[in-house]
């Protein structure tokens, strides 16, 4: 038999239904009421419902966008720079597209193999870049050595695909995971 553990339930069968001490006065003290989230009125005697619905938030007030500017920062110090990349949100239909294709094969694998097959980091990669250079829609003041680079779809993936440039390529694939860029207020909300 081990060392006996503060806590521990007892091992012999006269003790089966023994609590150690500290356990037993945790059990035998009431659950404490839940508190409310945040500064929400909860359901009180002095609570109306006029204050629950002045509390309301209604989700009409907000909508998804299809894409959003992503302000990219330095990366030594993260101040703002004028380069702004427009990058297409969750419900654009190129990265919907880019989304569903992947899910497909990996179910077409499934379905062959009755195995999940993990891709090769290689192919993660370049699934990776493909995914970075459709959802790229644009950018302005980006330039490099002195000279404006145009938007191209070959520009973008030359530029994610530079090992120089993969503080670049984190900040836009960082960007695309912030959910919070592709929503606004709605036209009903103003």
């Amino acid at each position: 038999m081990g060392a006996r553990h503060p806590g521990a339930v007892t091992e012999s069968a006269a003790d089966a239904s023994t609590v150690a001490p500290a356990d037993a006065q945790a059990l035998a003290q009431p659950n404490p009421p839940p508190r409310p989230a945040d500064d929400l009125p909860t359901m009180t005697n002095e609570t109306t419902q006029a204050d629950l619905a002045a509390a309301a938030f209604d989700i009409a007030d907000y909508e998804d966008m299809s894409a959003a500017e992503l302000r990219i920062k330095t990366p030594d110090t993260g101040a703002s720079t004028p380069i702004l990349i427009n990058i297409a949100g969750p419900e654009h239909p190129a990265r919907k597209r880019i989304a569903q294709e992947r899910t497909r094969r990996q179910r077409a694998a499934l379905q062959t193999s009755g195995r999940l097959q993990l891709d090769d980091p290689e192919d993660d990669d370049e699934i990776e870049l493909g995914m970075l250079v459709a959802s790229t829609l644009g950018w302005s003041g980006l330039t490099m050595g002195g000279q404006a680079v145009p938007f191209s779809a070959q520009e973008a993936r030359k530029l994610y695909a530079d090992p120089k440039r993969r503080w670049l390529r984190d900040q836009v694939l960082a960007g695309l995971s912030k959910r919070e860029l592709f929503i606004r207020r709605s036209a009903a909300a103003s």
